[in-house]
């Protein structure tokens, strides 16, 4: 905030680019609030045309920053994977105690993340 208020405030246009969202919508409130400045943070894949005088001029190759996910491709994978998984449990249980306790320990992480993710939809 220092750095920008030496600059000659409303004209000038800020561009936020590192951080996380969360971060980046909070400064950029901040910059124009106080400063007044205009602030752009630009989504994923945006590119930006400057010129001298000339507003930012904001292009999103939709193909490329949101690109069609095939679900259906998705789900049928992760059922083979499972199956596949269910298929070496003999092996699986052929196995040291030990190394029995790190694979499930691994599967019950993949459980985890299934739930969370499960939870968010």
């Amino acid at each position: 905030m220092t750095w920008l208020k030496s600059f000659d405030g409303k004209d000038t246009k800020v561009i936020l680019i590192h951080g996380e969202e969360k971060a980046l919508t909070t400064l950029s409130q901040l910059v124009h609030d106080e400063l007044g400045m205009e602030v752009h943070v630009p989504s994923y894949l945006e590119e930006l045309t400057l010129a001298p005088g000339k507003g930012m001029v904001p292009v999103v190759d939709e193909a490329k920053a949101a690109p069609r996910i095939n679900w259906d491709y998705l789900l049928a994978d992760s059922q083979k994977l499972y199956g596949d998984f269910q298929e070496r449990m003999q092996q699986v249980k052929g196995k040291p105690w030990v190394e029995q306790t790190e694979i499930r320990e691994r599967f019950l992480e993949l459980n985890r993340k299934m739930v969370e993710l499960i939870s968010e939809l």
